[in-house]
This record gives structure tokens, sequence and C-alpha cells, in this order.
């Protein structure tokens, strides 16, 4: 009994607290009484006039405090709901506590639910009690006749339904369904009938075949017993062996490896090459070495390093000429190094011309060939590759980036260019860029704000006019003109201008402004769809409309944001960038836009200033209707919505502190393999999930 007392007490202050009654109700209904006549009046002079002034400012001065009285009381309110929410929450989880534990459990037959049954039912309850009689009255009804339709009533003029009685066929018909034993269609041919197998005793002795004396018996035997066993299963044949007690092979079957690839086509004919080359003959007698002598045909000293002989004429920039090969079968110096410098070199031999690659085979044998052209192979490694190439080897040189001229900056963004694979030409581009963008800033960037007018190939034509015109580096200018960028700055939308629910979710509280407006109401408060007025344009309900400028002269907005893009620009250094009437014209199309409907952003800020005070909100988290309604049921809403009901819990630590006891709970019920939180712990929010 003390308990429900208390609950109802606590109920009566909720409701005190909710309707704002208090001991003084008279005196507070009055004030608001004649706070709303007040409000009234100055709203029908705002709307009639608009621009009239009160010519008394005490009269303000009294609003203003009448409106921070309402809102200290408001907050006095608020604050009393939150201690009497969080009382009402320990009461409530205690009292569920005492009644799980209090209440035994008895469980019926057959596995029924369990039913809770207090010692208290039966002192409330008489015995020999009505409500016990009319149970066993209703125990002994049953059912003695059939429930039959009541007649069907007339509707209107109509006569009723009749439908004719079932009959049975005049004649004595057979159905030809009935007589079909079947509904499948019947077979046109039927299919013979098969014996019954063999049984496999049979298979497992095999079969006897005799055998006739001679050759030609021989291989009858030989071919009938293998027609006979080829009819039969490898299950079979096992029987058959391990009867015979002969051993079981099956058919070797070659299978790759998994992990040995398949060789390619170059591969398998160079392989078939060699094997169908022919093994030359195996001699006692160790093979003579006899080095390849080479001589230019004008000189008469032989040389056995061919290697040099090249590179000294190509030392002399001679590209064609003679020269003499002696046989032999040793290259001293290699032939490798041969064909890595002078590989695309053309030779002449008879009335062939050749690689040089292609020929070793030819000077081996001896002979008297001409250089046709003699062509060197040079490493594209240019002094800033190589710097490139050590910036991998020691990341923690790209600092030095920093400290290079433009124009070493720009060499080494296209010797960058030079790496076959595309992921290190781009990871060193990244780290030269931004050093350029750090230190030097060579984008340009031009904010535009939309206009279908303007034409942007014009507008880049000027902008490299500009630039050519400003004293700086010339490598900087090139690599302006090449990262100009124009960027379309998105006019403000009707969710941007006039949506300000966020401005009132942030308030602390909210009272009632919508006193004597003369809009439709729910609740006693202000609260619509902006569609609902009659004088609204059709285009501002729907809130992703963007309004268009209605600027008749485009032209000097665009010097000024001309301008202004390179005032930010930080190569930018000489005086002010100024444009042209003429130059910003030609940048403009011919249409002016006069006879194009749009949305005049003058009409949505009407609408604001005309709704001002009330809060304008999206419906159901859809941008495309706006719902207007009065801020104190707005407030109503959120406290009823999130702070004051049963799914939140109110608690006056700090977010660091209910982090910890997060933790530290998770690590009382041995909860860390489920337990995850992200790693931004420094943050201002910190998540955590259970998985």
């Amino acid at each position: 009994m003390a308990i429900a007392i208390g609950i109802r007490s606590l109920v009566q202050v909720i409701v005190m607290a909710g309707t704002g009654t208090t001991e003084e109700g008279g005196e507070s209904q009055v004030e608001d009484g004649e706070r709303e006549t007040r409000t009234r009046e100055e709203r029908t002079g705002f709307e009639g006039g608009r621009g009239e002034v009160s010519k008394e400012k005490t009269t303000e001065e009294e609003g203003g405090e009448e409106r921070l009285e309402a809102e200290d009381r408001e907050a006095m309110r608020k604050d009393l709901r939150m201690e009497i929410r969080m009382h009402m929450g320990n009461v409530c989880e205690e009292l569920h506590q005492r009644l799980a534990s209090a209440i035994p459990t008895k469980k019926k037959d057959k596995g029924k639910l369990p039913v809770h049954v207090s010692s208290e039912e039966k002192s409330d309850e008489p015995e020999g009690s009505d409500v016990e009689a009319v149970c066993e009255q209703t125990e002994e009804l049953a059912v003695k006749e059939k429930r039959k339709r009541s007649v069907e009533r007339p509707v209107g003029d109509s006569p009723p339904i009749k439908t004719h009685a079932k009959r049975a066929s005049a004649r004595d018909v057979l159905d030809p369904k009935r007589l079909l034993l079947s509904c499948r269609r019947q077979l046109l041919k039927r299919s013979p009938r098969k014996q019954t197998p063999k049984s496999l005793r049979s298979a497992r002795k095999g079969k006897k075949v005799p055998a006739s004396p001679g050759t030609m018996g021989r291989l009858m035997f030989v071919t009938d017993n293998l027609r006979e066993l080829g009819d039969r299963n490898i299950e079979d044949l096992k029987q058959i062996c391990r009867s015979e007690d002969v051993p079981y092979e099956g058919k070797p079957v070659c299978r790759r490896s998994k992990m040995k690839s398949r060789r390619g086509k170059r591969e398998r004919a160079k392989c078939d090459a060699e094997a169908r080359r022919v093994p030359p003959k195996e001699s006692n007698r160790l093979q003579t070495v006899l080095p390849v002598k080479t001589k230019v045909l004008d000189e008469d000293d032989w040389s056995v390093d061919f290697y040099r002989l090249i590179l000294k004429q190509d030392g002399a920039a001679a590209q064609r000429f003679n020269f003499t090969v002696e046989s032999g079968n040793a290259w001293c110096g290699g032939w490798k190094s041969v064909t890595r410098a002078f590989e695309s070199s053309i030779v002449r031999w008879g009335r062939q011309r050749k690689r040089l690659s292609m020929c070793k085979l030819d000077f081996e044998r001896g002979g008297i060939f001409e250089m046709v052209m003699l062509v060197k192979w040079v490493s594209k490694a240019s002094p800033d590759k190589r710097f490139l190439i050590s910036l991998f080897r020691n990341p923690c040189r790209l600092e030095v980036l920093k400290a290079c001229s433009p124009e070493v900056l720009l060499r080494l963004s296209k010797a960058a260019g030079d790496f076959h694979k595309a992921f290190s030409a781009a990871y060193l581009r990244r780290f030269v860029v931004r050093a350029i963008k750090e230190v030097y800033g060579w984008k340009l960037i031009i904010r535009l704000k939309y206009d279908d007018r303007i034409r942007l190939v014009e507008v880049r034509k000027l902008v490299n006019d500009k630039i050519e015109a400003l004293t700086i580096l010339s490598c900087l200018k090139d690599a302006a003109r090449g990262m100009i960028q124009i960027v379309w700055v998105k006019n403000p939308s009707i969710v941007e201008m006039i949506h300000n629910q966020r401005r009132f979710a942030r308030a602390e509280v909210s009272t009632c402004v919508c006193a004597g407006l003369p809009y439709p109401r729910v609740g006693g408060h202000v609260q619509f769809r902006l569609q609902e007025l009659e004088w609204i344009n059709p285009r501002i309900c729907h809130a992703l409309n963007v309004p268009k400028l209605c600027v008749s002269s485009r032209t000097k907005p665009l010097g000024r944001e001309i301008a202004a893009g390179f005032v930010d620009w930080r190569n930018w250094t000489g005086p002010d960038v100024s444009c042209r009437d003429s130059e910003l014209s030609n940048c403009m199309s011919g249409s002016t836009g006069e006879r194009e409907k749009f949305l005049n952003p003058l009409e949505v800020e009407k609408v604001k200033s005309v709704l001002g005070g009330l809060v304008l909100t999206p419906v159901d988290r859809n941008p495309g209707k706006t719902l207007v309604m009065c801020p104190a049921s707005y407030y109503e809403a959120m406290m009823g919505m999130f702070v004051t009901t049963a799914g939140y819990t109110i608690v006056k630590e700090s977010e660091a502190e209910v982090h910890q006891i997060m933790r530290s709970r998770g690590k009382e019920l041995d909860l860390q393999k489920f337990v995850r939180w992200d790693g931004k712990e420094t943050g201002p929010q910190r998540i955590g999930w259970i998985v």
C-alpha cells in the first residue's frame, strides 16, 4: 500500500509539472492571457504595417522581462521533470525486482506457461461468488442445433436474389472421365519385357573359356577372355583378381601437379628444339678453345675482345664500317655484354641483313661483315630518376623536396613518368605535388556561383591571359595554366535558407510564441505544412529547389569572383587583378533570362521573415516537405521522445567518466572478446558496440 501511495503522489507531481499548475494557478493564467493578448497585438501590427516601430520602450522592456521569466519557469520545470524521471526510473526498477522475487510461480500440467498465483487472491474473492456461478453455467452450454442463415434482406427496390437448386442430370449419361482408370495418355508402343539379370556369383567366379591347341587356339582364348573382361566393371575385376591371386594394377593416369605451372609457348618451343637437336659425337679428346678474332679492314691489328672493338668505333662516331671475323668458338669478354650494348645494330653478310644479336653463329664461322648501322643502348635513368630511386630506399629524404626550387620540382614531376609501374609513378608524384602545394601552391582555383549564362571556356581563356600578365617564374606560369580549376559554387537551397530545427534543438528551453497567429493549430499550438498556406509560392513548398539569382548584369560579380581567386593564390604578389567589361561580356551568353520562370530568393526570405519565431523542420527526414510548428510543441516532442523516455537514462557524469564505467563493467562481466571500441579514443565521441 505504501508503494502505491508513493506512486500516486509522484504521478500527481508529474501532472502538475506538465500542466504548469501551482497554488497560484489563477495568477499565472491571468499573466498568460495578458501575454497572449500582447503577443497577438504585436503580430497583427507586424503583419499590417511591418515597418512600424513601437513608440514606448517600456513596453518592449516589459515584454523582454516576461519572456525571460517564462524561460526561467520552463527551465525549472525541465529540471523538475528530469529529477522526477530519474527517481521514477529507480523506483520502477526496484519495484520490478521486489515483485519478481516475491511472487511464486506455479506450472500447469502438459507443459503450459507458468501462472503467477498470489496468496491474497483467495482472501479478496468470497466463496461462492457470482463469477463462479456464471462460469459453471457457461460450462454447461452446448450447441444443440446447427446455425442457419437468416432471411436475406431486400436492398432498395431490387428483388431478392434467387439461385437455381442443384439438380442431378436428367439423362443417365455416364461421365467419360470416370470410365478411365487413369488420366495419363496411353502409350502407342509397349516396351518389351526384360529378363531378370543373372546373379553376381557367376561374375565373381568368372566364365571359363575352353582353349584349343595351337597358335590360333591361344589367340582365340586371349581374345575371348579380353571380351569377357571388357564388359565388367572395376569391382568385378578386383574380385576376379582376388580370387585368382593376381595383383590388380589400374591404368596409369598422368596427373599434373597443381603446383607445377604449364610452360609457356616459347619455353615449349625451346624444349622441342633442344629435343630435336642431334647430340654431338662423344670423343675422348678434349675440345680445343679457339677465340674469335676481329679487326677492322682499315686496320692491321687483330682484337680478341669484340666488345671493345665496337665500343671504340662508337666513340669515334663511326656508324658504318667493314670488319673481318676469324672463326672460333670462344668470346673473350662474353657475348652477352655485346648484345646488351649493341643489340639493335644492323649487320650485313652477303645479301642478308640481320640484327647483331642474331649473328653469333655467323661470326663463329668467320667472314667479312659490314656494319650498316651501329646503335648503342643508353639508359634513360637521368640524374632526376636516380634521385627519385633514392627516395624509395630512404623515405626520410622526402623533406628534401621542400627545399628544392620550383624548376627542380617540376622536372622531378616529369621524371616520375619514366617508371614503368603506374604505382611507383603515382607514389612519387604524390610527394612532389604535395611539396609544391605546401611551399609554392601552383593550383589556381576560381570559384563561381552557378549561372547557366556563364561560358566556362571563355572564363578559362581570360584566366590564362591574366596569368601571363603576372610577374612570376615562367615555370610556375606553365604549371598554373595546366592546373586551373573552375569550381561551381552551389547556390543555397530552400532547406539551407528556412529550415531552423537544429537551432531550436540546441536550445535549453523553448516557450510558446504562437499566441494570436492566424495559422492552423493542433492541440492549441500552431502546426501545419507549408503547402497549406494559400498565398505561398508552389516552388517554395518543395524544399529541395534552389532559387536563382535575379541579377540582370552578371559581369561585375563575375569579375569580383575571378579577382578573389587570384587573391587566394599563394604565388600572387602583384597588384589586384582587374577585368574589363569587354572581357567579361565575352564570358556571358546572349540570353538575359528575363522571360524564364524561376524562384526568386527574395520570396524565400519573405516567407522566412513572416514565419519568424516558429520551427520549420522537414517531415520524416524528407527535406522535400516542410512542417511549421510552435517551439513549445517541438520542445515537448523532444523531451518526450528523448529526455524523459524510458529508453534513455539521465546521467550527470561527464562523457569520459561514462566511458570509463562502461569499460570497467565490460571487464567485470568478462566481455573483452565481444566488446569492441573504436581506435579514436582521444576524439570528442567514442563508440562501443557488442558483437
